[in-house]
């Protein structure tokens, strides 16, 4: 146990140096980003919604 606390304490400190390395987006940048995957979410459901009723109407004339 006494050997496990030091290398927590390593670890979380060479994780601490880490992130500050890490470049973080801009207020833009994550509002636009965060625009264009809900905008992707919506146009990518429309399209399986379409192709789900395409399907149906296919399948439901065959039978």
């Amino acid at each position: 146990m006494k050997r496990i606390i030091p290398k927590i304490r390593e670890y979380y400190g060479e994780t601490v140096q880490e992130v500050k390395k890490c470049t973080w987006p801009t207020k833009d940048e994550l509002i636009e980003t965060t625009v264009v995957v809900i905008v992707g979410v919506i146009a990518l459901s429309l399209f399986i919604a379409l192709a789900d009723r395409v399907m149906k109407l296919i399948i439901d004339s065959l039978m």
